[in-house]
């Protein structure tokens, strides 16, 4: 029988809030920097070398490094559910990956913090019938799938 896969999809941009959120904060400060140098909002900045504008202009670009990082470090974990396992790919040059059969399934616990909450996200953590007690085999890191994955993990507990 082949193993037919039935849709893979990465983390919630929500796991990487923090490198988005400073990439936003440098964006702005060096706009505001910007702005202020042109004289559009009254903000006095002495400059004291004629290249200082190149480098005002340099901040918003380099506010994209985090944002690219994040997305970078989000797109580096992968899941795919089949209808035979779970795999889960992490990594950009070296590649780990990690399955688990669903007949090994034995239980899942699924946690949700108040902001995921509102956000609709989750984590599952897996544990394996045959795997070390309360240590979870495999971890579906704050994902926004987290209804269809739940509706799917109790309908195969429940089958097996």
């Amino acid at each position: 029988m082949t193993e037919r896969a039935l849709f893979g999809f990465h983390p919630s941009r929500l796991v990487y809030l923090k490198w988005y959120l400073l990439s936003l904060g440098i964006i702005l400060i060096g706009l505001l920097l910007l702005l202020s140098f042109f004289e559009i909002i009254p903000f006095n900045i002495t400059i004291v070398r004629d290249y200082d504008i190149y480098i005002f202009s340099m901040i918003p670009i380099l506010g994209l490094v985090p944002a690219t990082i994040a997305e970078v470090l989000r797109k580096s974990d992968f899941y795919i559910l089949t209808d035979q396992r779970i795999i889960e790919k992490m990594g950009i040059f070296n590649i780990k990956e990690n399955s688990m059969e669903w007949r090994n399934v034995a239980n899942y616990t699924f946690t949700q913090s108040f902001s995921e909450k509102l956000f609709g996200v989750g984590t599952i953590l897996l544990y394996s019938s045959g795997g070390v007690e309360h240590k979870a085999e495999l971890m579906i890191k704050k994902t926004s799938h987290i209804k269809k994955i739940k509706v799917f993990l109790d309908r195969l507990i429940q089958k097996e």
